[in-house]
């Protein structure tokens, strides 16, 4: 596991707890981030208002 960051693991919690139903924003709350922004970062996906 040498290759593994604190970040992979808030991704893969984010991802999991996303995959489970949870909501953007409760994963948002969870993660601690300030902008819904980020936490799609997180996820991996693009913004509900992004047009792309």
């Amino acid at each position: 596991m040498e290759r593994l960051a604190l970040h992979d693991l808030r991704r893969t919690c984010a991802r999991l707890c996303h995959a489970a139903g949870g909501e953007l924003e409760q994963i948002q709350f969870l993660l601690g981030h300030r902008s819904a922004e980020t936490t799609e970062r997180y996820l991996g996906s693009r913004s509900r208002s992004s047009p792309h």
